[in-house]
């Protein structure tokens, strides 16, 4: 009884065994047909789309049951709706049938041959639902090793700013390796062609290696990144996210040859850049350096052209640390120094030291141009603005300062470098001396309050001296002119003597009143020549009123006032005035003039003579002085 029933058990699993066989090699059978294919894929790609909102198709499958792989030809990958995001010739997923039971199901190899993104497929932003493709994937599976060949990704948006240089972007020979697991991808991509489509002249293309990490739900990390081109090495490291208006931690450094990278520019230079973001993402560091800058394509080509820059180069090297503070905005500082450069000769240095908190921006400037040449050509001062009236900066007790120990040889070797800036002057020009200019400026850059001393040191001896004070762009203020013992003989060969000056005006050019005072010393002018002269007086620009005049040649003496208009009709001009002159026989006289109605009235009186007492009254047209005072008579109404 017992054999029977075993026979009967052995039987009934036989039976089981054969009816499992006969169902395997049906349902092998089966799935060579293309409808049984055909139904599997919609239902998978109805399940991908369902679980991550994307509408997935594909051409075929392939199965390998013992060998546990399986092969999906003509992938494609979009929005609902949308043009293709994705395609790829294969896809290939190799698995252990074992792990199929595990949570979550375990790939042993994933391999995705020829894979085409269009990045122009993307969909716009909108508000995110749980099927939405933009939404965090959720896929309940780890990839041991996840392989990626012969990729290409095309549609590469172009940033506004780079649109008149750069037409588009493509990647090409696309590889990754790396696997899955816990819900955040890890490997290595590499781009054999990165080429950047330019408007100016033929594509650049540059390899792109990087080591990354990025998580379904949002989070990524990049260990390294190197990006090598023509004329350009990037390297980055350690890029994650962090808190703070960046968003992002790591570094990155940059060295660049312009005349490589940007041919079509006509930059020339060596450009090396640094930057470090710590962890916490509250601020950093960045470092700037070019070397060897090409000059004449960065200014314009007329001014250029007028400060002769052909040849010449800039050296500039930037620094800085910026922080973000809650609440406060960002606040830095840097240093940069410029070294410019022509021929061996240095045409400018500068150091300059920004400093940044929240929209308040500041700078202290040093500067000097030529430093070779003897003297110096100086500016220092601080310079602040609101980041939102960049325009509108204001100056902080700026100095300019110029000294020469020799202006004529001075204004002769920068006109000859800048022969189209600076006009050539007459030799006979009195230029030879030594000069010194200080200036101050304080206030608004559109309307700053100006402070000028200026010295001037003759090479003949005596001194002129400038003072001013007031705003420019108004043509307000006051000036104070001074000369003291200037000779006469080096502003004009046949003049001699010594001359002594002051001069005060305030006002504008419209509007203004001066006064002022002259004084002379063996004063000569050809064959008229006195021992001393003087005189002082003030003007409004309208009348000029010489209060006192007094000049003196042995025992001659003349003195007195006048005052006249400053330009015709010269009605109501006169003059008062006193000589004696013992070695003519005159002792004393008093004369005295007046321009009325197109005459000259003329008095004198009270004549002292050793023959008695003498007068004289005339009245002269105005018009019979014409062959001495020329056309200058013609506007006078009676003159004729």
């Amino acid at each position: 009884m017992a054999k029977r029933r075993g026979r009967v058990v052995a039987l009934g699993c036989g039976a089981l065994l054969g009816a499992a066989l006969l169902f395997a090699f049906g349902l092998l059978a089966a799935w060579e047909t293309p409808a049984v294919r055909r139904w599997v894929l919609d239902r998978a790609a109805a399940f991908v789309g369902q679980r991550s909102g994307w509408a997935v198709t594909a051409t075929d499958v392939h199965l390998s049951l013992p060998r546990g792989r399986i092969t999906v030809e003509g992938v494609t990958v979009a929005a609902p709706g949308g043009p293709p995001l994705l395609q790829a010739k294969s896809l290939t997923i190799c698995l252990a049938w074992r792990a199929l039971l595990r949570s979550p199901v375990v790939l042993a190899q994933v391999e995705v041959v020829e894979p085409e993104v269009d990045l122009a497929a993307l969909p716009s932003p909108r508000a995110k639902k749980s099927s939405d493709p933009d939404a965090p994937l959720e896929l309940p599976l780890e990839i041991q090793a996840l392989r990626v060949s012969k990729g290409r990704v095309v549609g590469v948006p172009v940033p506004k700013a780079a649109a008149p240089w750069v037409r588009g972007v493509r990647l090409e020979g696309v590889g990754f390796q790396g696997s899955l697991g816990k819900g955040t991808l890890s490997g290595t991509l590499a781009v054999a062609r990165l080429a950047v489509e330019k408007t100016m002249s033929s594509e650049a293309v540059f390899s792109l290696k990087a080591q990354l990490e990025a998580g379904t739900a949002g989070q990524w990390k990049i260990a390294t990144l190197e990006l090598e081109g023509p004329g350009v090495l990037a390297r980055a490291a350690d890029l994650e996210p962090a808190p703070g208006p960046l968003g992002f931690s790591g570094s990155a450094e940059l060295s660049a040859s312009l005349e490589e990278l940007l041919p079509e520019s006509g930059l020339r230079g060596q450009v090396g850049a640094q930057l470090g973001l710590p962890a916490g993402g509250q601020g950093g560091n960045v470092a700037l350096e070019v070397r060897r800058l090409a000059l004449t394509p960065v200014v314009p080509a007329a001014l250029s052209e007028e400060l002769g820059l052909a040849g010449a180069t800039l050296d500039l090297a930037a620094s800085g640390e910026f922080s973000f503070g809650p609440g406060q905005g960002v606040a830095a500082t840097g240093h940069v120094t410029v070294h410019a450069v022509q021929g061996g000769e240095t045409l400018l240095t500068a150091r300059i030291e920004p400093a940044l908190t929240g929209e308040s921006l500041a700078a202290r400037v040093e500067a000097e141009l030529l430093p070779a040449l003897p003297g110096y050509r100086r500016l220092s001062g601080n310079v602040t603005a609101q980041l939102a009236q960049l325009t509108s900066p204001v100056l902080h007790d700026v100095h300019l300062e110029l000294a020469t120990p020799d202006l004529a040889q001075s204004f002769r070797e920068l006109a000859s470098r800048w022969s189209q800036l600076l006009p050539e002057l007459p030799p006979s020009l009195p230029l030879a001396g030594s000069l010194e200019v200080a200036a101050t400026l304080h206030g608004p850059a559109r309307d700053p309050e100006l402070a000028l001393h200026l010295a001037f040191h003759p090479q003949a001896g005596g001194t002129v001296e400038l003072r001013a004070r007031g705003r420019p762009p108004r043509r307000q203020g006051e000036i104070e002119a001074r000369v003291a013992e200037l000779p006469l003989e080096g502003l004009n060969p046949q003049a001699r003597g010594k001359l002594s000056a002051l001069l005060h005006a305030e006002g504008t050019p419209e509007a203004y009143v001066a006064s002022f005072q002259v004084a002379g010393e063996d004063v000569g002018f050809g064959a008229l020549t006195v021992d001393g002269f003087s005189a002082r007086g003030h003007t409004d620009g309208r009348l000029v009123d010489v209060e006192h005049f007094a000049a003196h040649r042995g025992s001659t003496v003349v003195e007195g006032q006048l005052a006249a208009p400053v330009a015709a009709p010269w009605d109501g001009a006169g003059a008062s005035l006193r000589v004696a002159a013992p070695d003519f026989g005159v002792e004393e006289a008093i004369l005295d003039a007046r321009v009325e109605g197109g005459a000259v009235r003329l008095d004198v009186t009270g004549v002292a003579t050793a023959a008695g007492p003498l007068w004289l009254s005339a009245w002269v047209p105005l018009g019979a002085l014409e062959p001495w005072a020329g056309d200058a008579l013609a506007s006078w109404p009676g003159a004729k």
